[in-house]
């Protein structure tokens, strides 16, 4: 993770000789007041047109960073050692605080510019990607209230840069499904569910065997073994059992936070609110949905309303398709409300 590495180096730092400035332009469409500062890096915002929120509601935020002069070098001398798990994303460390601040805030932030490097003014165009829109289009978002997280975060790049760099994956899906919410559902979901995937590596579902697997399988082994012969079959099985869409659910359940069944953007219970208890229920849905869209090109059932979380009706259809009531999915909002709190919650664990 760049950030992480960089804000390392500037606290090892013995001088700040020779450290040069590099500025930048991030977009987005919410309304911020204040400013985070991590000593080398320094993330505030100002109004690029002095215009009411509607016409003109884009917003650019002014990123500095101070760069340190011997990074190249020591990369060459070291690289094999030093470098050998980090991952390459293009546009560096202002990139990757757009997809952070994405994952952070709910709202889609882009890279636009990169105004100057090493003390020289550049003027560069990074991307000209539109802004998406949102439920938090001009809404006020104080950036010190999110530097604690984000130092959480840089926490648990330097505790295991590995495990930083799956967040990492994880945000930039996050982050390419924010447009597409409205626009495209089957991509959308479809980045949604990546963002989680790079997040399961080395977790093991609880509660899961042979029934949960195959319950017809599960029910010719009871009927044909005792209880001691199925323990043994049923542990063989789990062996080699692919467990994805288990592990999906499981991880989903484990680290969706409380703070999402509290969370004010939810709609209220009589608009249609998901139950705690079907929970699991709309996501083996949704991981199902995925799977034949991916491997089978079926498309995603044709997206409901967007005040209810849970699907409404007997069915839908969409030119000669028609999917019943057991394959309706949430809004994908939802999901998307859900991916955030549970990528927040991963970093809250595990920044040690």
């Amino acid at each position: 993770m760049f950030l992480a590495e960089h804000v390392a180096r500037w606290n090892a730092r013995k001088s700040d000789e020779g450290w040069r400035l590099s500025e930048h332009e991030l977009a987005s469409r919410v309304d911020p007041i204040g400013a985070i500062n991590l000593g080398c890096v320094k993330l505030h915002f100002w109004s690029a047109r002095d215009m009411p929120w509607g016409k003109y509601d884009e917003r650019s935020a002014y990123v500095s960073i101070l760069e340190d002069p011997d990074a190249v070098e020591r990369w060459r001398k070291n690289s094999d050692e030093v470098y050998e798990a980090d991952y390459y994303l293009k546009g560096h460390i202002p990139n990757e605080l757009a997809i952070i601040m994405t994952a952070l805030t709910r709202c889609h932030f882009v890279y636009r510019r990169s105004l100057k490097s090493s003390d020289t003014p550049v003027m560069m165009q990074f991307s000209d990607a539109s802004l998406a829109r949102g439920p938090f289009d001009g809404t006020q978002v104080n950036l010190k209230e999110l530097q604690p997280r984000l130092e959480r975060l840089l926490a648990m790049a330097s505790k295991d840069r590995s495990r930083a760099s799956r967040f990492m994956l994880a945000a930039r899906f996050y982050h390419l499904a924010l447009p597409l919410l409205d626009e495209d559902v089957d991509l959308a979901y479809l980045f949604l569910t990546s963002s989680i995937e790079p997040l399961l590596y080395g977790y093991n579902p609880k509660n899961y065997g042979v029934a949960e697997a195959n319950a017809e399988l599960a029910a010719v082994l009871h009927q044909k073994l005792d209880a001691e012969g199925f323990a043994q079959v049923e542990a063989a099985f789990l062996q080699h059992a692919p467990k994805v869409r288990a592990r999906f659910v499981e991880f989903i359940q484990e680290y969706l936070p409380e703070s999402y069944w509290d969370d004010p953007t939810r709609p209220t219970p009589g608009a249609g609110q998901m139950r705690r208890e079907d929970l699991a229920m709309y996501l083996k849905r949704i991981y199902d949905a995925r799977s034949k869209l991916v491997h089978e090109g079926e498309p995603l059932p044709p997206q409901m309303r967007f005040d209810s979380e849970t699907p409404h009706g007997l069915a839908v259809m969409a030119g000669h398709k028609k999917w019943d009531r057991t394959e309706m999915l949430p809004h994908s909002r939802t999901f998307e409300r859900m991916v955030h709190h549970v990528l927040m919650s991963y970093v809250d664990r595990h920044a040690g």
